[in-house]
């Protein structure tokens, strides 16, 4: 029970700490491993209480079929609400559902003892902003075979604060989530400027950068369904 309310405590502070930021920011993710190359571009709106993920992966080369270009169902994150919209395009929906990291989270914890450690690295300059240098460690206290991943993220407070941590390939890290409020702890408040992950299958560093930063509110109808997608509960 005291776990339980000191996490609800954590949440409750960090929603009063975080500055509300205001822009758009563009990622890419140049890489090249034994499945392919290509770019994967991820764009992020924030605004106040809201954000929307749009990512979109273009191969130049793969070793399975024809290199394409795929793109990522659109997020949209309310974080008063602690709820996420998934855009289907193929389907016109909507899906609304509970932070689904949120939900990986208890049930990892749970079933594996899943835990996430943050080290403070240092201080570094990454594409011209003032960055400290984190890592994050997931482990398991009751697997003694789980692995345990590492992934190295660089953050900003040059930008400002916001409500969505991106630090690793498709992973979005809420506000309100138990990585999101380890991370914040530690002092990892401000904005991702780059993240880094070793690939399990070559072995080589994945890397992504912010490479454009937009301030200023995005169109309010970023965050909202399309009117002729028919809205979900999950």
């Amino acid at each position: 029970m005291k776990k339980i309310i000191g996490f609800a405590l954590c949440i409750s502070t960090l929603h009063i700490c975080f500055a509300q930021n205001d822009a758009i920011l563009t990622y890419e993710d140049n890489y090249s491993d034994k499945l392919g190359t290509g770019k994967v571009t991820t764009i992020i709106y924030e605004s106040q209480n809201k954000a929307r993920v749009e990512s979109t992966n273009a191969q130049t080369a793969s070793a399975i079929g024809t290199p394409n270009t795929a793109s990522q169902n659109i997020l949209i994150y309310d974080f008063t609400a602690q709820k996420e919209t998934h855009l289907i395009a193929s389907q016109n929906r909507a899906v609304v559902m509970p932070f689904l990291i949120v939900t990986t989270e208890n049930r990892m914890m749970s079933m594996m003892g899943t835990d996430y450690v943050v080290q403070t690295i240092g201080t570094e300059t990454v594409s011209g902003y003032h960055c400290t240098h984190y890592v994050m460690t997931t482990t398991s206290s009751k697997n003694k075979n789980f692995p345990p991943s590492k992934k190295e993220i660089w953050i900003t407070n040059d930008l400002g604060k916001g409500n969505l941590y991106f630090i690793s390939p498709y992973l979005y890290i809420p506000l309100g989530s138990y990585q999101a409020t380890k991370l914040a702890s530690a002092g990892g408040t401000g904005i991702v400027v780059k993240w880094q992950i070793t690939d399990p299958i070559s072995n080589q560093p994945h890397v992504c950068t912010l490479v454009n930063y937009q301030p200023g509110k995005p169109r309010k109808d970023v965050f909202t369904p399309p009117s002729n997608y028919t809205v979900a509960e999950h």
